[in-house]
């Protein structure tokens, strides 16, 4: 023990510090500290097994949205004007027509006629026929699908067939991804105690004193 501090101190002295910030650093900060200004080195904390792991469980997910039908998804149903017609939530597991199943909106109309269930899905000629009841009338949207992810066809009221075109709904992803970041509201300043306490001492003074009659 002797030997190696005498051996540090020749070190020491042999390699003397070249100015007052070396010499703070030798007495403060022990070999090997970590400082402030040093790089910072990331570390993975997951293991193999947790990597592997991830992984299966997102090949697995991507497998499933592989898997999906072509109806999968949200739709907006429009006349050849552009207007909404119908907006349509269906969920097409791949598995035939007879799998899928769907609920619609009608944003034309408020109350309990504005939403419901799609009755049934089944294929016809070559045509995707969509069936549901709104308001007591029965409606049959016959699609055919174009290729590029819409669809064109009719929609038949009453005996009565007019042309639509269903495309899909990104409206909601796309205000996600223009959306601003968020912001947390600034937290709410505390109260300086010598306020509250001289305004409780107040209160007892003004308890305490009694009111002086005239």
């Amino acid at each position: 023990m002797l030997l190696t501090a005498l051996l540090a101190a020749g070190a020491e002295a042999q390699n003397p510090p070249r100015s007052l910030e070396d010499l703070l650093r030798q007495q403060v900060a022990p070999a090997g500290a970590t400082h402030v200004n040093d790089p910072v080195v990331e570390t993975d904390p997951l293991t193999a097994a947790d990597r592997d792991y991830d992984n299966k469980v997102l090949g697995a997910f991507q497998n499933a949205q592989a898997r999906q039908g072509p109806l999968d998804g949200r739709w907006l149903v429009k006349s050849p004007d552009g207007s909404v017609l119908y907006a349509f939530q269906i969920t097409d597991p791949g598995d035939g027509p007879g799998k899928v199943e769907g609920v619609w909106r009608d944003p034309r109309v408020n109350g309990p006629d504005a939403t419901g269930f799609v009755d049934d899905v089944s294929q016809a000629g070559g045509e995707t026929v969509l069936a549901f009841k709104q308001a007591g009338f029965e409606h049959q949207l016959r699609l055919r699908s174009g290729g590029s992810g819409s669809w064109s066809g009719q929609i038949r009221t009453a005996g009565i067939n007019s042309a639509v075109l269903m495309l899909r709904d990104d409206s909601l992803e796309t205000a996600a991804a223009e959306a601003p970041p968020y912001t947390p509201p600034p937290a709410p300043k505390a109260k300086s105690r010598s306020k509250s306490k001289s305004k409780s001492k107040s209160k007892a003074k003004s308890k305490s004193t009694p009111a002086l009659r005239r």
